[in-house]
């Protein structure tokens, strides 16, 4: 059967029949592939199909053929048949720059001018020449400043990032360009024979805040403490110690070049380790506070004064306050600021008692009853418009009172108001004729004197009305003691009045937060303890 005529795509190339077969064959310079029926190309040069050597050339393989070349250095003789010696000093103009070119047969050899160093090849000459390297350079001047004058080639120089070199300042050829390339072939970071540049060396201030450190190719700085290398790590930045964690400060922390600096709020001291922070104890000061007490607090302190006074900041002491302001006066009669404290007044006709009350009856002013007689009572005692005693509060000790007249008219906004007061450490002794007294004439009168307890307070028998034969009454803000429907005897009775707020707990702290602590229960509102010697005639 005849294989080639029945299937013609059998063979790539030529199918030849053969007796009980087929066999596929290529044209010349190409043999079968593996599967004996594509062709490929046939490599003259490796099986030793070709005549090259013969006639001093090399061979070349092409495909479906071949080619005898001359080998580097020679040229193809004109007749065509062998090679002869190819002259590279006059055929490549411009090679052996910087020194003399001398042929040889195949090649040539460099001759170099002084300053330039033949390469291994001795096919160039190499610029060894050593001057300073320049950072910077303006047109055609080299400016000195950018310079660490250390003596390196034009290409340790120029390819590592320099823009001038030399005594005559010749200018680096710009990155990118042909004569760049043919500089540094290698790159940047290498001399054109191949070996690294020490940027260290070469470039001034490289790694300031820091050690340079040599690498292949390039370098790396190692920063000196309170820097830290950017992204290239190639440059030492500032470290902002004040953005770390743990934060280096116990408080202020600000940071500096190269450094940190912690300081302290007011009122705290920076402590030997220059990070934490300690109170300061201004109350250690003798002149923190000038004559006011000093609490020392977290981070500050407080100048105190007592009751009645504020500290003031400028004159460095305690300050009266003046209670008897518009604002803030408390007094419903009528109000006279005293050091240290104020005293409530009373109407016309009435008597201080304690802090915070008025009195008024039996031998007060006008009236009908008189007190006992003077020689009973003691002199101090006696109801006289000239037994009016100023009673020093918050604190102040009542044997530190003076005496004071009921004409004295000294911060008294009208004349009708009363400073006159009584001394209530003894009883008050009164002579009450019974015949003469009804049940409902007043024996005496209570008014509050401050303003809060209008209509909140109420005034009690405390103790000694144990036959009843006396008994208090308030009738629009006004109390009065008077006789009882009962019928009193004869005889001598001591009283005790006492005074009660009204007050619910709730409302005496919100009084009290809107004033003073203590404002009711101190001793301007403090309650009344009045004791009467009472001689029922």
């Amino acid at each position: 059967i005849n294989e080639c005529s029945l299937n013609p795509l059998l063979c790539a190339f030529r199918c030849i029949n053969t007796y009980g077969s087929y066999e596929c064959t290529c044209p010349g310079g190409y043999t079968l592939r593996d599967d004996r029926k594509m062709c490929k190309d046939l490599d003259e040069c490796s099986v030793g199909f070709h005549d090259c050597e013969s006639r001093g050339m090399t061979c070349k393989n092409l495909i479906g053929t071949f080619m005898c070349i001359c080998p580097p250095g020679m040229m193809r003789r004109p007749d065509g048949e062998g090679c002869m010696d190819e002259n590279e000093c006059r055929t490549k103009p411009g090679i052996c720059q910087n020194g003399r070119c001398i042929n040889t047969v195949g090649s040539y050899q460099c001759d170099c001018n002084e300053g330039f160093l033949e390469s291994p090849s001795a096919t160039e000459c190499l610029d060894n020449r050593q001057g300073f390297c320049f950072i910077e350079a303006l047109q055609t001047m080299c400016q000195m400043s950018s310079t660490n004058r250390n003596l390196v080639t034009k290409s340790e120089c120029c390819c590592n990032g320099g823009r001038g070199w030399g005594n005559q300042c010749e200018l680096c050829p710009l990155p990118g360009t042909a004569r760049y390339k043919k500089m540094c072939p290698h790159g940047p970071g290498y001399a054109t024979d191949g070996r690294d540049i020490d940027e260290c060396r070469v470039i001034p201030n490289l790694c300031k805040n820091g050690q340079c450190i040599n690498t292949m190719g390039s370098f790396r700085c190692f920063c000196n403490i309170g820097y830290t290398t950017d992204l290239t790590a190639t440059s030492c930045v500032d470290l902002d110690e004040c953005v770390q964690s743990p934060k280096p400060c116990n408080f202020i922390c600000k940071n500096s070049e190269g450094s940190y600096q912690c300081s302290c709020p007011r009122g705290y001291i920076l402590q030997a380790d220059g990070k934490t922070c300690r109170d300061e104890n201004e109350c250690s000061n003798p002149t923190a506070c000038g004559a006011a007490s000093c609490y020392n607090t977290l981070g500050s302190y407080k100048c105190l004064c007592p009751s009645g006074f504020d500290f003031d900041q400028y004159a460095g002491g305690c300050q009266d306050v003046n209670e008897c302001s518009v604002s803030g006066n408390p007094c419903s009669y009528g109000c006279s600021n005293t050091d240290g404290g104020y005293l409530c007044g009373c109407p016309g006709g009435y008597f201080r008692v304690g802090q915070g009350h008025c009195i008024s009856g039996m031998g007060f002013g006008n009236g009908q009853y008189l007190p006992v007689e003077e020689e009973e009572a003691d002199a101090e005692n006696v109801l006289s418009p000239e037994t009016c005693y100023e009673c020093k509060i918050n604190g102040y000790p009542k044997r530190g009172r003076h005496r004071r007249s009921t004409n004295d008219t000294e911060s008294h906004e009208d004349h009708k108001i009363s400073l006159a007061s009584l001394d209530i450490d003894t009883p008050i002794p009164l002579n009450v004729n019974i015949s003469e007294m009804g049940i409902h004439d007043h024996i005496m009168e209570f008014l509050p004197a401050i303003e809060p307890l209008e209509n909140h307070v109420r005034y009690t028998i405390s103790s000694g009305n144990e036959a009843s034969f006396f008994r208090i009454h308030q009738k629009n803000g006004l109390s009065y003691l008077h006789l009882s429907r009962k019928k009193a005897i004869q005889g001598k009775y001591t009283l005790e009045i006492s005074s009660v707020p009204l007050y619910r707990k709730k409302d005496l702290l919100k009084l009290e937060d809107e004033n003073d602590v203590d404002y009711l229960v101190g001793d301007i509102g403090e309650a009344l303890r009045l004791k009467l010697q009472i001689h029922l005639l």
